[in-house]
């Protein structure tokens, strides 16, 4: 049987109505770009690194999505999603003989890293049935070591295409390998001795290594209607943060990607984390790079310098630093209910490690004048992450969105509420569900407020809800299409950033509508 995963149907739990919205939860961060082996543009959430070397990794190459999640979960992140990117689907093939032809098999994921060995054989099969065969596939870790990452068996399986255990439909569902020609008439003759010492005999693909060409930057974006590249996160319900590898090890995004991007962060509630450029060496470059105007958004989160690391060669070289960042951030729950009670108490990267530029203090402030956070060297082996600013820093926005924090409490509230109230989508726009909608609201509100998330001395100034006919009387008179506004105090007491909430059958849009003192004195 094949698991949701795999045959492409995703299932995303939605709170009923009447319920509690949760106040607390795991931060989610999702890394794109390139990785040895594994599904391509599929939302793969794992929660340690042992999880993603049996799905991503390979013992023959130490990939930099590999060294990322080694920074995030070292740092204190929890929960992370994968999506690998390729440029090509070359994929490496097996094929098996037979009376009437090869019966070629391909796998299913691409790269010269997957290594397959299938196994023939006619065990409990009538001895004149020409059609009937078993097959076993596995998914080895490396062409080196021969350990089963993964097994596939089909029993009693046939090559006739009248059958109901045809081969050709049952491969539509596998997780390993695919039909790469039209199957034969008859079965394969059975797997002979290729390896000595073995119980059972199997053909293997082939062990050479077909460099491929790394991923640009249009097939990390992909497209939303095949939900490729970014859009594969589409399929997992919540992120926090996202980073974003280049597929050019030497080469930074380009300003496509980091566009394409950050619209997507702006529509999931989250956070993109953007490497330093590789061309800011030192202080001066940074401040007169004209590229800073891309990086202007309260979504990004922009830093310098990269950590130094040691490369295959055995030389210092600058890395990424965008997985310890980010586990760093979960590791002081920098988005949840206790958001306003912990503050930053540890911006410590854990391990020894070692900034690739010397910051003194006085480049650390110039750099949060700039919206850019710092890597700061605090004493020998020891980065401290410094700012806590957006990338809006430097600009004439909300200033409440120049605050990392602020910035994230606000998206962590909008999103939470967003994916709690579906329920009325379904519902007719009617005064008993506007009165359910406000109390859950309200419930949760009010727990952030005594956690401290916002800024308001008591309940009444420190947000509200507005969910009524004023709210609703022009949808045209249309059920099951709601819309309400939220209000949330983050640096003054009564002084409300305010936020529409808008469902349908489609989904929730969110819109900002900044300070609404009518609604407030309403509420």
């Amino acid at each position: 049987m094949t698991d949701l995963v795999n045959s492409g149907i995703f299932v995303v739990e939605n709170l009923t109505r009447g319920l509690p919205i949760p106040r607390s939860r795991k931060l989610v961060t999702a890394f794109v770009g390139p990785a040895p082996r594994g599904p391509v543009n599929l939302a793969v959430t794992i929660n340690n690194i042992e999880e993603f070397l049996a799905n991503f990794g390979s013992p023959e190459h130490s990939s930099r999505m590999e060294q990322q999640l080694h920074q995030y979960f070292d740092n204190g992140g929890e929960e992370a999603v994968i999506v690998r990117i390729v440029s090509s689907d070359h994929r490496k093939r097996i094929e098996l003989p037979g009376m009437a032809g090869p019966l070629i098999l391909e796998a299913r994921n691409p790269g010269p890293y997957e290594y397959l060995r299938v196994s023939v054989d006619y065990d409990n099969i009538p001895n004149d049935d020409e059609c009937l065969f078993n097959l076993t596939v596995h998914r080895l870790r490396s062409s080196a070591e021969p350990f089963v990452d993964e097994q596939e068996i089909f029993r009693a399986v046939s090559t006739d295409p009248s059958q109901q255990n045809y081969i050709g439909n049952l491969m539509e569902n596998a997780g390993l390998v695919v039909f790469a020609d039209e199957c034969p008439a008859h079965r394969p003759f059975v797997t002979s001795g290729l390896a000595v010492g073995e119980e059972v005999s199997y053909v293997y693909c082939s062990n050479e290594l077909e460099q491929l060409a790394p991923p640009g930057d249009y097939d990390l974006i992909g497209s939303e209607n095949d939900t490729t590249g970014i859009f594969a996160l589409n399929q997992v319900p919540v992120i926090d943060y996202l980073a974003i590898l280049p597929g050019d090890p030497l080469g930074d995004l380009g300003p496509v990607i980091l566009f394409a991007a950050e619209r997507y962060c702006k529509s999931r509630n989250a956070m993109l984390i953007v490497d330093p450029l590789l061309s800011w060496v030192d202080i001066e470059s940074v401040i007169s790079d004209s590229r800073l105007e891309v990086l202007r958004s309260p979504n990004l989160l922009v830093y310098f310098p990269r950590l130094r690391t040691f490369s295959s060669t055995g030389s210092r070289e600058p890395a990424s630093a965008a997985g310890a960042i980010a586990g760093l951030l979960a590791r002081n729950d920098t988005g949840a209910a206790r958001f306003g009670t912990r503050g930053d108490t540890d911006m410590m990267i854990r391990r020894r490690n070692r900034a690739s530029y010397t910051l003194e203090d006085y480049e650390v402030e110039q750099l949060e004048r700039l919206g850019i956070n710092s890597l700061y060297m605090a004493g020998p082996g020891r980065v401290e992450l410094r700012g806590l600013v957006t990338s809006a820093r430097s600009t004439a926005q909300v200033v409440e969105w120049n605050s990392l924090k602020k910035r994230r409490a606000a998206l962590y509230v909008i999103d939470c509420i967003s994916h709690a109230t579906r329920w009325a989508a379904f519902q007719d726009n009617a005064a008993e569900v506007w009165k359910d909608l406000n109390s859950q609201i309200e419930e949760f509100l009010g727990g952030l407020y005594q956690s401290g998330v916002f800024a308001g001395s008591t309940a009444g100034n420190s947000f509200y809800i507005k969910c009524d006919i004023d709210t609703n009387s022009r949808l045209d008179g249309q059920n099951r299409r709601l819309s309400f506004v939220v209000g949330i105090a983050l640096t003054r007491p009564g002084v409300y950033l305010a936020f529409r909430f808008q469902h349908d059958h489609l989904g929730c849009v969110v819109s900002e509508l900044g300070w609404q003192p009518g609604f407030a004195l309403s509420a």
